[in-house]
């Protein structure tokens, strides 16, 4: 993450074992060792471990810090890993960065914004700048306002966090992955961090191109878990590309092609029925195991889809050609 490069980082779901109890079941090692060499010959950029992606909000912290660790000491030398954390309790987030630093080795922290308890921007602030103190490492803040409190993470904050020095002086404040969907709200973030080496990361596959497209630096994917080498490529691609109409042309190709399985990855509740649709990772999980990945379903109370969730994706990846049946 040096200057302002990023690209394409898959955020890789965590593969559990089909045996014991649904709530307990283990962390299954060997696949995820599939998982990570299926991305690295697919050509990611990097990989972001145990964020909201890989089930990180039904592991333990031991267990947490481990599978950060195993894919560092195993695949570190070929990829960059950057890791997951934070938590809507700063003395935790503190303590379960500091333990990813000193166990796994890994200096770059995506920490969530604080969930649950609804604080105030200047907590959330206050929040970001005491991790910043208490860390050797770098931050991208996560502002994703659907899974945690109030509005996220508003351009004004941003930019006071660009602009802070930790307590040894240093900007450790780096970027910030956005997945409020609001392209007006982004484009203000960047223009307020872009002179200050900070840069702002899509959080959303179907918004990638468009937010690169106003000075965005790449994507946290959940895609890519699928289609590792297509999405980099689209990403690469996109970066490299200053002529408008080639632009368009690549946003058009691409939302004809994939715009299904990013809306199959992440189901809406259907038109005239009251429910709650199964949040990322699940439909992930499914995806990967039709594809032939045996990674299991997460921990309860995560499933891996609904029926009609299920057939939705297994037509996305049929289209895909991915899967035959």
């Amino acid at each position: 993450m040096n200057g302002r490069k990023f690209g394409c980082y898959t955020a890789l779901v965590t593969p559990f074992e089909r045996t014991g109890n649904r709530w307990n079941h283990p962390i299954n090692f060997h696949a995820l060792d599939s998982l990570v060499e299926f991305q690295i010959r697919g050509g990611v950029d990097g990989l972001v471990i145990m964020g909201s992606t890989g089930a990180a909000s039904v592991v333990s912290h031991d267990e947490h810090v481990h599978v950060v660790a195993h894919v560092q000491k195993k695949f570190g030398e070929k990829i960059q890993v950057i890791a997951g954390d934070g938590s809507n309790c700063t003395k935790e987030a503190i303590e379960l960065a500091r333990r990813i630093e000193q166990e796994a080795k890994v200096f770059a922290h995506l920490s969530i914004s604080p969930y649950y308890n609804k604080p105030s921007d200047s907590g959330i602030i206050q929040h970001y700048k005491a991790i910043a103190d208490n860390l050797e490492g770098n931050i991208i803040v996560y502002s994703v306002p659907s899974r945690t409190s109030g509005l996220g993470i508003l351009p004004d904050m941003a930019e006071e966090l660009a602009e802070y020095r930790n307590i040894r002086g240093r900007h450790n404040i780096i970027g910030i992955k956005e997945a409020s969907g609001d392209i007006e709200r982004i484009r203000e973030t960047i223009k307020r961090t872009h002179h200050k080496n900070f840069v702002v990361i899509s959080g959303d596959d179907s918004l990638t191109l468009p937010i690169i497209r106003i000075g965005g630096v790449g994507v946290i994917s959940v895609a890519s878990n699928i289609l590792p080498s297509d999405i980099t490529n689209l990403v690469h691609i996109a970066l490299g590309t200053q002529n408008e109409d080639r632009y368009y042309k690549i946003k058009e190709d691409t939302d004809k092609k994939l715009q299904p399985l990013y809306s199959a990855l992440f189901p809406k509740a259907r038109q005239g029925v009251i429910e709650n649709p199964s949040a990322n990772p699940c439909l992930c999980y499914y995806a990967l195991n039709k594809m032939g990945y045996n990674i299991g379903i997460p921990r309860l109370p995560l499933t891996d889809g609904e029926s009609w969730e299920k057939e939705a994706m297994n037509k996305a990846l049929r289209d895909l050609k991915l899967i035959k049946d």
